[in-house]
């Protein structure tokens, strides 16, 4: 859910939603020859059915040819696994993670579903959550893109792509035969079956956390969390050309616990690396306007929304704290310098600070590095110096900033457009720039079971190369 907060509305302010005009009908009078406007209308029917067609196939084509991954040919021995995404973006990365190396340990190769962008599709139960994902598409609406309408008020809430539009997927090449499937209509899966739907082996999910898959059974699982668990060597042996799962959603719902599946893992996690090319360039500017690498340190806090709102209090507090011990460790000063603010700061009631200018900050950093350490917070609350829930953080470290501070940086986004149903992306890119940049601070603290925080730690660990002071996980 973090994905998809107030990014909507940060990026909207920046640019003024472009008006579509309404599209202009012709008033027909009443036609004394019936029969032959009946039958023209049948015609235009048919012609406008034909050209949505083709605009449908040329778009299809576009990606195809730009975004496409390799191999496309389909092998007569080829055996494929494939799943039903859901939720928002760091869900979904974490299902592509845990398919990546299922398939690997199956020896199958993977049908790819598309990457959902925006307002998110929530888990279902196997049956009606393929039904959604199937309903779910552009294509009767695909003149949103051109005008105004009642029927439009969501279109530009979502959008669909290839995952290799934010991954370099082509370095699993190797590793991995992948397949992209461009509808979630089971008929799409006719092209890897001989043209059949027939003896597709499915594994349904009822419940949310029904199902685990382990590569080692003989180690038991004490968590208790999932309902069934499937032998991975088991499942190897099914014959079916196609295997077709529900969600793959979760941290231990594939394991990894031979040397071999660990192995699998880590090179997984490595290559899913943002690739984007104005992520990246968005991120390296801010980066630095913080003042460049080893320059400052990072914290995520996620505090609006489910289980995060209820211990938001709690949870800055806790970062904060984590900050100031993993800078003490570094320099024992920093707790002199900021114990007593740290103090004051807890107290009811007491909201007062005063935040300098970035460029004040980077010379008050440059000569008191110690009272002044940079910040870079990547929050989901939509005006993070309001939120009283966060003063705690602004009084320890008033050299504090944060997306909103980069306005003009993140302008750059507004250019990207998905040339399939022409829904400007820009606003889903924000977070994955906040994640870049947070991840490239010296220092990183995170929120305790967020899947955000924790795309970052590991972001943070690869691009650094070490771990911090206190290795914290989530």
């Amino acid at each position: 859910m973090h994905f998809i907060s107030h990014r909507f509305s940060l990026l909207g302010s920046l640019t003024s939603k472009t008006h579509r005009k309404p599209p202009k009908f012709k008033i027909y009078r009443e036609h004394r020859y019936s029969r032959v406007f009946v039958y023209g209308l049948f015609i235009v029917f048919i012609w406008g059915l034909f050209c949505a067609q083709r605009s449908i196939t040329a778009f299809t084509n576009f990606y195809s040819n730009t975004y496409s991954l390799a191999p496309k040919e389909i092998l007569s021995d080829e055996k494929f696994l494939t799943y039903l995404p859901h939720s928002g973006f760091h869900n979904q990365r974490i299902e592509l993670e845990n398919a990546l190396l299922l398939a690997k340990q199956l020896n199958r190769s993977l049908i790819l579903p598309p990457l959902y962008l925006g307002e998110p599709l929530k888990w279902y139960s196997f049956d009606m959550l393929y039904d959604l994902l199937r309903q779910r598409n552009k294509t009767e609406l695909s003149y949103c893109s051109r005008v105004s309408s009642a029927m439009c008020d969501k279109y530009d809430a979502w959008s669909m792509l290839p995952w290799n539009k934010i991954y370099n997927l082509n370095a699993f090449q190797d590793f991995l035969r992948l397949h992209e499937r461009w509808s979630m209509e089971p008929e799409a899966l006719k092209r890897f079956n001989q043209g059949t739907l027939e003896g597709i082996h499915y594994i349904k999910d009822i419940w949310k956390d029904e199902i685990q898959y382990i590569d080692e059974p003989r180690i038991q699982d004490t968590r208790g969390r999932y309902l069934t668990r499937i032998n991975i060597s088991e499942l190897r042996l099914q014959s079916a050309r196609i295997i077709c799962l529900g969600s793959v959603f979760g941290t231990h719902r594939v394991t990894a616990r031979t040397d071999q599946a660990l192995q699998y893992k880590n090179f997984i996690r490595s290559k899913l690396i943002y690739s984007h090319p104005s992520v990246l360039s968005v991120s390296k500017e801010i980066i630095q306007k913080l003042g460049g690498l080893h320059n400052y340190f990072s914290i995520h806090t996620r505090i609006e929304d489910s289980i995060f709102i209820v211990n938001a209090e709690e949870n800055v507090k806790g970062s904060v704290n984590n900050m100031l011990k993993m800078l003490t460790l570094g320099d024992k000063n920093y707790f002199r310098a900021h114990g007593d603010l740290l103090r004051a700061s807890h107290s009811k009631g007491n909201t007062a600070f005063h935040r300098p200018s970035l460029d004040k900050c980077l010379q008050l950093h440059q000569d008191h590095p110690t009272h002044y350490p940079i910040i870079y917070l990547s929050t989901d609350t939509p005006d993070p110096l309001r939120n009283t829930n966060l003063t705690i953080l602004f009084h320890t470290f008033p050299c504090t900033f944060f997306a909103g501070d980069f306005r003009a940086e993140l302008t750059e986004l507004q250019k990207e457009y998905n040339p399939l149903d022409g829904t400007n992306i820009g606003k889903f890119l924000v977070p994955m720039v906040e994640s870049m940049v947070a991840a490239n601070g010296e220092y990183f603290v995170g929120t305790n079971k967020s899947t955000f925080s924790e795309n970052i730690r590991y972001l943070h660990n690869t691009f650094l190369g070490r771990l911090d002071p206190i290795p914290l996980k989530y």
